[in-house]
């Protein structure tokens, strides 16, 4: 509003507030007020002309047209509100890719790729995204015992890292159950049969997988032959000793600590466990 049209307009107001107040000082006064008296009409009289010409003034005035619809502005289209942060799909997580996977398995599933496999999917914190690749590799590749060994082994690592104790024992069966699958393509698979092995030792005594814990270790023991060409061998008599003294057999702990320690003299777990026996 333009500050003219305000100041005429608080000019009307002010006049005809000042008749409503006359007028209900007068209605007040009685129901039938006698004429004003003769000093009073003056200034009504003043006062009406006064309100006469801001009427006047006001509709001199020049009229502002309304601004056509086009050129009043637009409100700005809100903006859609965001999807809410459980809707959002999940940002995809970094980790082997399924070639690096199937290179690993060319290569015979060696200590150190194997490793360097699971580093890179736990620096990546994409454990689970690994088994699910596995999976896919399997499927692909069902009577490949080695790939079914990874998986397992990739359930075991998930286990590792999962908080849920429940979910830790699901990671569990499964890895047990592609260890079995991965054994029976191949039966004399070293690396099969002793990561089935070490997984049961671990499981609670009460499940009863002590037996074939032990059954595991022994077959694998069998294919070792005795030989110390691979360093992680000697974990099978420091594993199988470990068990066979858990189940009360002393002296068949006592007779494969001492293989053991004749093949891998310089392995201090193994003469640790015979140590201990032996001051029993």
């Amino acid at each position: 509003m333009k500050p003219a049209v305000a100041i005429l307009i608080s000019g009307v107001t002010a006049a005809v507030i000042s008749l409503i107040t006359a007028a209900s000082v007068t209605r007040a006064s009685g129901a039938a007020a006698p004429p004003a008296p003769d000093p009073l009409r003056p200034q009504l009289e003043q006062l009406r002309s006064e309100v006469q010409a801001l009427r006047s003034q006001l509709n001199a005035l020049p009229k502002e047209s309304p601004a056509p619809a086009s050129a009043r502005p637009e409100a700005a289209p809100r903006a859609a509100a965001p999807p809410a942060a459980a809707s959002l799909p999940a940002a995809p997580k970094e980790g082997p890719s399924l070639d690096q996977i199937r290179l690993v398995l060319r290569q015979g599933m060696t200590p150190e790729a194997v490793q360097k496999l699971f580093e890179e999917a736990r620096k990546g914190k994409s454990m689970e995204a690994l088994v699910r690749s596995l999976e896919a590799i399997v499927e692909e590749n069902p009577q490949d015992p080695s790939a079914h060994c990874l998986l397992a082994r990739s359930c075991i690592e998930a286990l590792m890292v999962e908080p849920d104790f429940i979910k830790k024992g699901d990671w569990a069966r499964k890895a047990d159950a592609e260890y079995v699958k991965a054994i029976e393509r191949d039966p004399a698979y070293w690396d099969a049969l002793y990561g089935r092995a070490l997984s049961l030792s671990w499981w609670p005594e009460q499940l009863g997988k002590l037996p074939e814990a032990i059954a595991g270790f022994e077959k694998a023991l069998e294919l070792q032959a005795g030989s110390a060409a691979q360093p992680r061998y000697a974990d099978t008599y420091a594993q199988l000793g470990r068990l066979y003294t858990k189940a009360a057999r002393t002296d068949k702990a006592m007779t494969v600590l001492s293989e053991g320690l004749r093949v891998f003299p310089g392995n201090d777990e193994i003469k640790k466990q015979l140590d201990l026996l032996q001051k029993r």
